[in-house]
Order: C-alpha cells, then sequence, then structure tokens
C-alpha cells in the first residue's frame, strides 16, 4: 500500500468492516514498517471485527498513514551543504509522536527510531539498465550485505529497462534483492552505491539521493568518463565490465571465507581425534600427520573442488523477499542465479570477450562463474537479443531508408525513424540487427516520439564495429549529455520544436552526429604506405632449379620475376618450380613458367581497395608498379593485419 490509490468501499459494507480488511492484509503481509495489529483482532474474519469508535484512528490506518507520507527533502541548516547535513541527520532528527515498536537488541542502527522509518542503503544503475550495470548493482549489494550487514542493501533501477533485461527480471525478481523507486524514503538513506556510470544525469531521478547519503560509492570501468558525482569512494578499473571488478572482489571474500571455514573443520577434526586417541585409542593416523595443511592445498588448487561443493550445497535457488542477503553458517556463497546473472553482464559488455577492450581479468572472472554454477542453459536464453514483431517492423523500415556512405574506406549509415506518440523501447538491440545486415562500420539511428503534451523527443543510437578503431561514439554522444562506449553509445533529450520543425531539428542533429563521426576518421594509407620494398625477385633466363633452390634460402613461397631494368615480367610460385622438378625439366628456363597474366595496383590504391583485392582473388600479394611498368613493391596480407593492428606482433 503506497497510497497513490484510492477505492470507494462497495454499499453493502460498512466502515467497520472495511477497516477490519485493512487490518487483516497488515497482519497477513507482515508490514515491515513495525507496527503490528493487536493480538485479539489479529486474524478473526472480517465480520466479526467490532466497529471502531468514531475519532478514533485504528493501528493499521495509523501505519498507512506513516508509510505514505509525502517524501520531502530537507533544506540544509547553516553552512552544512546538502551531503553534511545528510551525514549527521540522524542525530538532529525529532523523535516521532507516535507510538515506537521495541528496538531490537541486535540491531544497534535501527534501535530507538520511529517504527515506519526504514534505514538501508542502495544500489542505483543507471537508467535504461542493462545487464552489466544490473549484475554489478547485484554484486554490490551482496557485497555490501557482507560488509555493511547492519543495514539491508536494495537494488533501484532509476528509470527504463533494456528490453533484454527486463525479460530476465520478469523471470528473476524474487531472487533478487530489487526495490521500486517510489518505495525508498531519502531520508532513510546510509550508504548510496552507483554502478556503471560516473555521472549524475544517467541516474535519473535518483540523483537527488546523492544528498542524502553518508557515504557515496561508484564503481566504474569507463577511464575515459568524465564524471560529476563526488564519491567517499570510486573504484575505476581498467576491465571490459564493471560486473568484473565486484566479482573479482566477492571471489575474494569467498575463497577467504572457505580457508577460515576448512581450518575451523580441520582443526575440529584434529581435536576429535586427539580425543579418541586420550580415550584408549591405540590407531594413529600417520597420513593426517605427513600431509600438507588445508591452507597449503588451497595454495596448490587441491582444496578449492571439495571447499567449492560444501560451499554450493543446499537448494539452487533462494528467494530474496527484498531484505539483505544472508550467510549460511558465516559462509558466503553464490546461488546459480545469481553466478548466471553476473555472467550475462560480464558477456553483455565485453560483446562475449570479443570486444577490443576485453582483458584478461574478465575472462578469469566469467570462468570464475562458470566453475560456480552459472547456467549456460539460461544465459543462451537470455542473453541474446530476440526482436518482437514492433522491432522487426521498424527494422525492416529501416532496411529500406537508411543512407548509406563511404568516408576513407569506412562504411557509415545514418537512418531517421519516427515512432508517433509513445517511447518505442529496445531500438539499440535494432540498431545491432542494422550493422550487421547492412555490413556496416558505423551506424546512427535518430528515433523521435512525441508525448501527450506533444512535446517531441529524440533518441541518438550510435554502434561500430571492430573497423571502426578510431571512432568514438561516447565522444559523439556527450555533446548532447549522452554517453556510453567508443562503439556503443546514446543520448535522449527533448527536441525544442514541435510538427515538422522538430523532424527538421532532429535531422540536423543526426547530421551533426554523422560530421563528428567522419571527423574522426584519419585519412587512408595507400598501396604505397603499406608496400613492402625488400622484394626478391627472379630472373627469366634462370633455370627453374636455380629458381627453387633461391625460394628454399630466401624462405619465399613466390617471387616476381623482373628483367635487367626493373620491369615486371611475372610471377612464378613455388609450386611452379616443384613441379617442374618433379617432371625432371629443372634444366628449363624460368620465363617457360613464369605466369605473365599477372594482377598488379599502382601506388595510390586505397587500403579498402587492397584488401577487397585480396579476398576477392585469393591471393597472398598484390604487386605494386609504376606507370612505365617498373616493380616498385609488393603489398602482402602480413602488411594488412599490421595496418589493421589485430595483433601486437
Amino acid at each position: 500500500a503506497t497510497g497513490t490509490r484510492s477505492v470507494a468501499p462497495p454499499p453493502y459494507l460498512s466502515a467497520g468492516t472495511m477497516r477490519g480488511s485493512c487490518a487483516l492484509l497488515l497482519a497477513a503481509c507482515g508490514c515491515s514498517c513495525g507496527w503490528t495489529v493487536p493480538p485479539t483482532t489479529a486474524r478473526p474474519a472480517p465480520q466479526l471485527l467490532p466497529p471502531v469508535p468514531s475519532g478514533a484512528v485504528p493501528t493499521a490506518v495509523r501505519c498507512f498513514r506513516a508509510r505514505s507520507r509525502p517524501v520531502v527533502a530537507a533544506a540544509p541548516t547553516g553552512d552544512k551543504t546538502p551531503r553534511a547535513a545528510g551525514k549527521d541527520k540522524r542525530a538532529a532528527r525529532p523523535p516521532s509522536g507516535e507510538a515506537e515498536s521495541e528496538p531490537d537488541p541486535v540491531d544497534a542502527a535501527t534501535a530507538e527510531r520511529p517504527a515506519h522509518d526504514e534505514p538501508c542503503n542502495v544500489v542505483l544503475t543507471h537508467t535504461n539498465t542493462d545487464f552489466d550495470s544490473l549484475a554489478g548493482a547485484v554484486a554490490l549489494a551482496k557485497l555490501w550485505s557482507f560488509e555493511r550487514p547492519e543495514l539491508p542493501t536494495h537494488v533501484v533501477l532509476p528509470r527504463g529497462v533494456n528490453p533484454l533485461v527486463a525479460r530476465f527480471i520478469a523471470y528473476h525478481k524474487h531472487l533478487l534483492p530489487l526495490r521500486g523507486f517510489q518505495t525508498i524514503n531519502p531520508s532513510d538513506l546510509h550508504a548510496v552505491g552507483v554502478v556503471d556510470t560516473q555521472s549524475r544525469e544517467r541516474l535519473g531521478p535518483a540523483e537527488a539521493w546523492l544528498a542524502h547519503a553518508s557515504h557515496v560509492a561508484v564503481y566504474d570501468h569507463h577511464l575515459d568518463a568524465s564524471g560529476d558525482i563526488s564519491p567517499d569512494e570510486l573504484i575505476l578499473e581498467p576491465v571490459g565490465s564493471a560486473t568484473t571488478v565486484l566479482v573479482e572482489r566477492l571471489r575474494r571474500h569467498i575463497e577467504a571465507s572457505q580457508i577460515e571455514r576448512g581450518s575451523q573443520i580441520e582443526q575440529g577434526s584434529q581435536i576429535e581425534q586427539g580425543g579418541a586417541r586420550e580415550a584408549g585409542g591405540t590407531e594413529t593416523d600417520v597420513s593426517r600427520e605427513s600431509s600438507p595443511t588445508l591452507k597449503e592445498k588451497h595454495a596448490s588448487g587441491e582444496a578449492a573442488p571439495a571447499l567449492q561443493e560444501k560451499a554450493t550445497s543446499g537448494p539452487a535457488l533462494q528467494e530474496n523477499t527484498g531484505g539483505p542477503v544472508r550467510w549460511h553458517g558465516g559462509l558466503l556463497t553464490l546461488s546459480q542465479a545469481e553466478a548466471t546473472l553476473f555472467a550475462l553482464g560480464i558477456r553483455a559488455d565485453t560483446g562475449a570477450l570479443s570486444y577490443a577492450d576485453t582483458t584478461p581479468r574478465d575472462g578469469h572472472a566469467l570462468v570464475w562463474l562458470m566453475e560456480r554454477g552459472a547456467s549456460q542453459h539460461a544465459i543462451a536464453e537470455f542473453g541474446h537479443t530476440r526482436l518482437s514483431a514492433a522491432q522487426r517492423d521498424v527494422l525492416s523500415h529501416a532496411l529500406f531508408t537508411t543512407s548509406r556512405s563511404v568516408h576513407e574506406g569506412l562504411k557509415l549509415g545514418t537512418v531517421h525513424l519516427d515512432s508517433g506518440r509513445g517511447f518505442m523501447g529496445g531500438m539499440a538491440a535494432v540498431a545491432e540487427e542494422l550493422i550487421s545486415l547492412m555490413g556496416l562500420d558505423v551506424v546512427l539511428m535518430a528515433v523521435t516520439h512525441q508525448n501527450t503534451k506533444d512535446q517531441v523527443f529524440i533518441s541518438l543510437i550510435g554502434r561500430a564495429s571492430v573497423r571502426a578503431k578510431t571512432v568514438d561514439l561516447n565522444a559523439v554522444m556527450r555533446h548532447w549529455s549522452g554517453g556510453g562506449h567508443p562503439a556503443a553509445a546514446a543520448a535522449s533529450f527533448r527536441l525544442q520544436s514541435k510538427g515538422d520543425d522538430a523532424i527538421a531539428e532532429a535531422r540536423a542533429a543526426l547530421e551533426e552526429a554523422h560530421g563528428i563521426v567522419l571527423s574522426q576518421v584519419p585519412k587512408q594509407v595507400t598501396a604505397a604506405d603499406l608496400m613492402t620494398t625488400r622484394v626478391f625477385a627472379c630472373s627469366p633466363d634462370e633455370t627453374m632449379d636455380d629458381a627453387r633452390a633461391f625460394m628454399l634460402r630466401v624462405d619465399r613461397k613466390a617471387a616476381p620475376v623482373v628483367d635487367g631494368g626493373g620491369k615486371l615480367l611475372g610471377m612464378l610460385k613455388y609450386r611452379d618450380v616443384m613441379k617442374a622438378a618433379q617432371a625432371a625439366k629443372g634444366s628449363q628456363l624460368v620465363k617457360g613458367w613464369m605466369r605473365r597474366d599477372t594482377l598488379t595496383v599502382p601506388p595510390d590504391t586505397p587500403l579498402d581497395e587492397l584488401e577487397e583485392i585480396l579476398l576477392e582473388q585469393s591471393t597472398g600479394r598484390l604487386p605494386v608498379v609504376s606507370e612505365d611498368g617498373r616493380l616498385l613493391g609488393l603489398v602482402t596480407r602480413t602488411d594488412v593485419l599490421r595496418q589493421r593492428k589485430l595483433y601486437s606482433e
């Protein structure tokens, strides 16, 4: 009950019956605010409850009013900043005038507080939550429930969810520590965690919560992002996924608790055996005395499987009712659903370990999660995009309306789509399908929609392939206060115009983004820049045996044939000289065996054309010749690979 909806009672129900039903509902759901229904009226039938005297407010109604009070941010007093006021606001809060529940002697942080207060820690994802943000937030909530056990830690999604993530949540919401944004009172916040962003704007309406927190922590992996959050704790790591950072911390805690638990078990076993010997036992366990200790086994990796089996025993899924994560027997464990979610987060932001910014740490974290029980079936079910019927219609329209261009060998596509009234989600998935189906290197998509006030909003979405190494879409979208990754970024904002003028304004923004991308693309290299000028060539008057010996000596599978003036006459391949040797024709001259129909290129041939020729002709080398036919050099597969910088060697 949040007080946001009012329902008139049917005429045949009295006010007393309605109040009784409210009390029954409160008792059945176990309200966490602290109010309780009197024992005499806890669970009788509604019609047996006595009517409430005039002027009296029943307990359940008081609880409802207290919980649905309006949330008003306290104004700072004195010289304190909002953050400073939030740090000691609990000491200055006046006691409530209503009755209080019994304080919990175990939890000192919640003692002597109004019963309807719910002090807690919160971990925030960014708006339009993706898998990396959700997985990192759940991992941090689990970590804080171990490091900060005095208060529950909830995960809040401020605004908008990726369609893939929404589908996962629909199946797993009861297993995750999720809370709705409207159910959190900012005055109850203690620590606030932010995952996968450093920007206040990407927190949406939850941005105001930062001023109420006594501790703000930010976990991110975008090293080049400029953040405007001033956290008390900033963890910024050069990895491909923010989830990786938190999984590494969870792993350290889990392995440490396993070692400690194993040592306690070993000590207990030794004490038990010692007691048995003192009681008259005659046998001595020689193997135990000579065997390595548990810590030594862990250092060598022998103890991990047994400890893991103990740690993961029990039910695979444990329902989380929104409270803190608890550790059974003091041993920190991961459920199979949690390991699967964390694996989905790492896979999503690293492209299943295929993106350029993926690191070995991401791979190690993903392998460890698989060892902890991450479900490959669930990853296959929830980790791949499934376009809805509406998305397929948009994609079909975009395939026919996308404008294509080529700039310095880079294939770019731009498209504007208007969804009419109402926001249409999942357009990022459409952009990813579009760049793949059309074979583009960069795609820029502008999607406009109107709200009920006829205000026009635009979503700029950019995607880039691995070939667009110099394109930084994150920098492009920062012009409209957006962001993301160099290969995937977006921005959303409201247009100043309406109607046809708004469409023109949207297209102008799309053209501006296109121009920024073009400015990031450097001039393309040519054959003259790439070619190898040190060329091993044969003479047309050499014998085939001499040519074979020459190729073996210089370790080449082919050699150009040139005359005394350096003019290219043809190409000779190693299989030609081998065929001559097998046919006992090694004494014949090269000019009788060489291939005269050789494909050549001029020195100003750009890289994209060179690649196309190498692929289509299935040749390993292209002779570069001048206008008069002189051999200038060779462009090989190795030269192209070196230019693409696919390998560090």
